[in-house]
């Protein structure tokens, strides 16, 4: 790997922006963008990542009768670093987790549901007994931010899962942004959860949200320094990664027709790199939040596969409409020799594809991706970790994705942090 130390000015992800060229249709039906093009659309984002803690004024609990059926309750948002050290064979693979000053609220309500039916805003759903004993799903009936003295506001919605786990009651959500105020006015967005279920206190993890920046509103190339919270006890590691394809045969170009595909199967397959990434927000020293996001080095790759009905993206546009998939996912984390030093596997049990409008190239189709699910084995450096993994992917049609994953480890004496 020639590039394997990469500046983050010029990695893949920085804020340079082409101007878009006009769309090119050589036959009816597709509209073609060059690859490079594409990467950038789907790159013109901002992230807000957060730690979450429970605001213990009161029990969290919903109780129905003498049953309890989710958490309800105010979280406190602090400002969260996490981000890879270069990988080497002698420190392996570490990461800085960084619990800061804070940032906001989120009102959350989160009742346990059955496993069939669609999830949507609304009403509550029919009471569902809690029990830490097993998996369940979950509807995020209420998920409201607030930034900034209540002048940056947002609501999502989605579904959740628990997963028993060593003791644990371990937590992965994926949110649609539904609406929002002052900088989060209308943007697309999606806001992922990862972390633990206290069942007195409410959630415990990290809160990474991904928005629609085009303009760079949002977006600056530097933030003040975080300002360590002592109070925090971190009880897990987050590790934190970017991924996106290498590159394109230089006389490839891109459809804006969905992967093709039989009704009821298809999907995707991938090969990407993965990189260092260095996501942050602050709102201390500007009006309203800002983000950052600098990308480092290619610090490994991945191999990826997508299960999803290609037939219901033509759904996409209508009001709440997702479409489920499911996938498998091994990372190798590589040395500054490209030598492999450890990997990581994962089932993606819970997937879900949201609709994607590019502003700046309406005709191109495009998704968002968020799915998770409990880690299923890993080698090297990393062997015998135990935990949970989350991803989020803003993708032009065919996949041309801008990815984030985030791997949460039980890890109470830190031996993955660095």
């Amino acid at each position: 790997m020639t590039d394997q130390r990469t500046s983050p000015e010029t990695a893949a992800g920085s804020a340079v922006t082409p101007a878009v060229p006009a769309a090119s249709s050589r036959s009816p039906g597709p509209t073609i963008y060059p690859f490079e093009v594409a990467q950038n659309l789907v790159d013109q984002t901002a992230y807000f990542p957060m730690y979450a803690v429970p605001e213990r004024k009161r029990s969290c609990v919903i109780n129905h009768g003498n049953q309890r059926s989710g958490i309800q309750g105010t979280h406190i948002l602090h400002r969260f670093q996490m981000y890879l050290n270069l990988p080497s064979r002698r420190a392996g693979v570490k990461a800085v987790n960084i619990a800061g000053e804070f940032l906001g609220k989120a009102n959350l309500q989160w009742p346990i549901i059955a496993e069939k039916p669609v999830a949507l805003p609304g009403p509550q759903p029919p009471a569902t007994a809690l029990d830490p004993s097993r998996s369940q799903r979950f509807s995020m009936l209420q998920s409201e931010f607030s930034f900034a003295e209540g002048r940056d506001t947002f609501r999502c919605f989605g579904t959740g899962r628990t997963f028993p786990q060593a003791g644990e009651l371990l937590v992965a959500a994926s949110g649609d942004i539904t609406e929002g105020t002052g900088i989060f006015r209308g943007v697309q967005g999606t806001c992922i959860f990862i972390g633990r279920l206290d069942s007195e206190a409410g959630f415990v993890g990290s809160v990474v949200v991904r928005v629609t920046d085009p303009e760079n509103r949002l977006t600056v190339e530097i933030v003040p320094p975080v300002e360590r919270n002592s109070d925090i006890e971190l009880e897990a590691t987050y590790l934190l990664f970017r991924g996106h394809k290498k590159a394109d045969p230089p006389e490839a170009t891109h459809s804006a027709s969905p992967a093709g595909g039989a009704p009821g199967g298809g999907g995707f397959n991938l090969n990407q790199v993965i990189r260092a990434i260095y996501p942050d927000c602050t709102i201390r020293g500007f009006r309203g939040m800002k983000s950052s996001s600098p990308v480092g080095a290619i610090i490994g790759n991945q191999v990826a596969s997508v299960q999803f009905d290609p037939s219901q993206l033509s759904n996409l546009s209508r009001p709440f409409a997702t479409v489920p998939f499911r996938g498998e996912n091994t990372f190798t984390f590589v040395d500054d020799c490209g030598q492999n030093i450890a990997s990581i596997r994962n089932q993606t049990s819970d997937g879900t594809i949201f609709n994607l409008h590019l502003t700046a190239a309406p005709q191109q189709p495009a998704v968002r991706i968020a799915g998770f699910g409990l880690l299923s084995g890993a080698t090297g450096t990393l062997s015998g970790i135990e935990g949970l993994f989350h991803s989020m992917a803003f993708t032009a049609l065919p996949p041309i994705p801008s990815s984030l994953y985030i791997v949460r480890i039980r890890d109470p004496r830190g031996l993955y942090r660095a």
